[in-house]
């Protein structure tokens, strides 16, 4: 007997049908079927995660990974980071030693005291102990008070420890500086960025991270930035230093003529720059090359009568910019006065200053730039040093 059955639940019709022997049609799921993941993709994810958690854990240092291209295979995706995954746990690794090595070292430094010590035999110790400059015992905290004679063995000590603390320092220093390194870890690229850079036309290599103001391209706008910009295409100089060199020779060119006031004070054209880096390498004369290739087109008189290089002195730098002077002379055959022109390049105080022991030089400069009848003078030239 079939059982009654409720139209209005679904239980009850199924239970119906079963008994009936009438399968029960079910509906395909809707939307889509989703293909299972293959191994290579799961792969891909397991190292994305893995490395976000990892750069989580990464101190804050300059690092550099290989980037990832947007039109990369699967295949080389999956190379790439396992290439980034095996550097950030190299660097995580050597902070970790790193740091133990900071606590070791920290461990084995004195307990008192401060600054240099040294080893003095003392009476009533058996074993020499170690004094600071204050005269405090570096193990045990003690303050000693030495008499005339230990105290002059003492200042003796230190001074010979001062000594060789400094030749230990500079010779780690140039141990360091003189050190073989790879071509590529001058820059923030990996070796084969930096060799696919190296084989272009114009490479461009990326520098490290650096301490103080950051460069940005956005600097280079109007017709001086174009002209950098374009000038940079086939230089090694940093643009910033280009930059800066063109804007001072282009108002070194211009003159002490035009101005804006700042309240009651005229600010004209002319400016003051020390362009500084390593010799041979950071590329301060190419820069320059650039720059004056291009305003000695402007005006040849500037460049050929405005630029100068290799003072001695401050008084030489004050004799070469001066005006023209006329001096009164006697001549002894005449036993007249003769008026005679000295031109300021022909001034021995170019070339030697005997009265100088030491250069004048920055304190002149100093000194001329708070006097603004001095500062006609020092501007009409364009200064360049061998910094």
């Amino acid at each position: 007997m079939t059982p009654a059955i409720d139209i209005n639940d679904a239980e009850s019709i199924g239970a119906a049908l079963a008994q009936m022997n009438i399968a029960v049609p079910v509906e395909p799921p809707t939307g889509t079927v989703e293909e299972p993941e293959s191994e290579l993709t799961r792969k891909i994810q397991l190292f994305e995660i893995t490395n976000k958690e990892l750069m989580d854990g990464v101190p804050d240092i300059d690092i550099n990974l290989p980037q990832i291209p947007a039109n990369t295979s699967d295949e080389e995706k999956l190379e790439i980071l396992e290439e980034i995954n095996k550097k950030l746990v190299e660097i995580i690794n050597a902070e970790d030693q790193k740091k133990e090595q900071e606590e070791q070292q920290q461990e084995l430094k004195p307990k008192f005291g401060s600054g240099l010590a040294v080893p003095m035999d003392l009476k009533g110790k058996p074993d020499s102990v170690w004094v600071d400059e204050n005269q405090i015992d570096v193990d045990t905290g003690e303050k000693y008070n030495f008499g005339p004679e230990l105290k002059e063995i003492h200042k003796k000590k230190l001074e010979k420890r001062s000594e060789e603390k400094k030749a230990e320092d500079a010779a780690e220093f140039l141990a360091e500086y003189d050190k073989k390194k790879e071509s590529h870890s001058h820059f923030a690229m990996t070796p084969e960025e930096y060799d696919r850079e190296t084989d272009k036309e114009y490479p461009i290599y990326i520098l490290p991270k650096q301490s103080g103001p950051k460069w940005d391209d956005s600097i280079l706008y109007g017709d001086a930035g174009n002209v950098i910009r374009k000038a940079t295409q086939y230089n090694e100089a940093h643009p910033a230093g280009m930059l800066l060199d063109f804007l001072v020779s282009l108002g070194s060119l211009i003159g002490r003529g035009p101005y804006f006031n700042i309240n009651e004070t005229r600010h004209y054209t002319n400016e003051f720059m020390a362009r500084v880096g390593d010799s041979s390498k950071s590329r301060k004369g190419s820069g320059r090359d650039a720059i004056e290739g291009i305003l000695k087109l402007v005006d040849p008189d500037w460049y050929s009568n405005r630029i100068e290089s290799g003072f001695g002195s401050g008084e030489a730098i004050i004799s070469r910019v001066r005006d023209s002077i006329v001096e009164s002379k006697l001549n002894h055959k005449t036993q007249t006065f003769e008026n005679t022109v000295v031109p300021g390049v022909n001034d021995v105080s170019v070339v030697r200053t005997p009265s100088c022991k030491r250069s004048c030089r920055s304190a002149r400069l100093r000194h001329d730039q708070t006097r603004k009848e001095s500062a006609d003078e020092v501007a009409k030239a364009d200064f360049r040093t061998g910094a």
